[in-house]
């Protein structure tokens, strides 16, 4: 699959404006509608993991992209490094973990990455 910058750059523009809102708190977690703190409650809170997290973002790839074409391609160790992060969350201190921390994102082709995934900058 293949990551197509406009839509990298809007999903996580998206997340940013997200995670910067003003959360109103009166209604259930939704995770299409989530910020970046209301993934960090739900982590917390034992309500989710980063790896249904991580299942939930490869199925609406497979579902959006043949119509966006807006992914170039998915981090092959993105699974292994979900049940990372979930094992980090249960044996670190949570404030030990940055605010990011088992949330996956979608890079620019640009930006070099230390794992396996391909970019043009790496």
């Amino acid at each position: 699959m293949k990551i197509h910058s406009a839509l990298s750059l809007s999903i996580l523009f998206a997340s940013i404006m997200l995670s910067h809102s003003n959360s109103n708190k009166r209604y259930a977690f939704s995770i299409t509608e989530a910020s970046v703190d209301d993934l960090r409650t739900a982590f917390n809170q034992k309500q989710l993991t980063s790896i249904q997290l991580v299942d939930f973002y490869l199925e609406e790839i497979r579902n959006l992209n043949p119509v966006l074409k807006g992914v170039i391609e998915v981090n092959p160790d993105a699974l292994r490094q979900a049940r990372k992060a979930d094992g980090e969350r249960k044996v670190k201190k949570l404030d030990s973990l940055s605010a990011l921390h088992g949330i996956p994102i979608l890079l620019k082709d640009n930006i070099a990455t230390k794992d396996k995934l391909n970019t043009t900058a790496g």
